[in-house]
């Protein structure tokens, strides 16, 4: 019985009939942010490969709802929050104000509030229409960029550094650079420092685009 109801559940992934609550166990949830999609599907496509389905299951493509279901949870749980509270962390008005992310916002609220009962075949055009709103192509590593907004949200504080010394601006790049400077020669000999002063630099640059605040 077991192995027959495994089968079935196999089937039914292929079919793009499962809902989300039956692929979980029960009160659990897939770690979405750090889940690797492409390597699950390429998994769950190799184990189908290597049992005997019935007759009439010609290929795997089915499996594709899989991905894009994991992916439309990901996009609606992680992508999307992100890159609205990056927005809101550097107080990005135009980007706050856009109804293409006000939209998403609402999309993803939507997703989550119905998980649970969303078919792998319903998700198709769905995660497309998120692309297609992002300005994302169907590149594999396409979406690989979306994770910079997490860490651009987490340097809040270097932001706000940057901007209570002033160091936005073409006269704060020049002052920036001049301490920048000065500090590198005082501790260039010692390979801690010069490591972090390396990271410092790069961070500065990163995060410099995001002083414009109207934008």
């Amino acid at each position: 019985k077991a192995l027959a109801a495994t089968q079935n559940f196999i089937i039914r992934l292929i079919e793009g009939t499962v809902k989300y609550s039956e692929i979980i166990a029960e009160g659990g949830e897939l770690k979405l942010e750090s889940i690797n999609i492409e390597a699950e599907f390429n998994v769950l496509k190799g184990f189908c490969a290597s049992v005997e389905l019935a007759p009439h299951i010609k290929s795997y493509e089915g499996l594709n709802g899989i991905s894009c279901m994991l992916e439309l949870f990901q996009y609606a749980s992680v992508h999307i929050p992100a890159i609205h509270h990056v927005c809101t962390q550097y107080t990005l008005k135009d980007c706050l104000n856009d109804p293409i992310l006000s939209d998403l916002m609402k999309f993803a609220k939507e997703v989550e509030g119905s998980k649970a009962n969303i078919t792998p075949s319903e998700t198709v055009k769905k995660i497309s229409d998120v692309k297609a709103s992002l300005c994302l192509n169907d590149k594999p590593g396409a979406h690989h960029n979306l994770g910079l907004f997490k860490a651009v949200a987490n340097s809040a504080a270097f932001y706000q550094f940057i901007k209570s010394n002033k160091f936005d601006g073409e006269n704060g790049q020049a002052a920036f650079d001049q301490q920048y400077q000065l500090i590198t020669a005082q501790l260039q000999h010692e390979e801690y420092n010069e490591n972090v002063l390396n990271h410092l630099i790069a961070a500065y640059k990163f995060i410099l685009p995001f002083m414009d605040t109207k934008h």
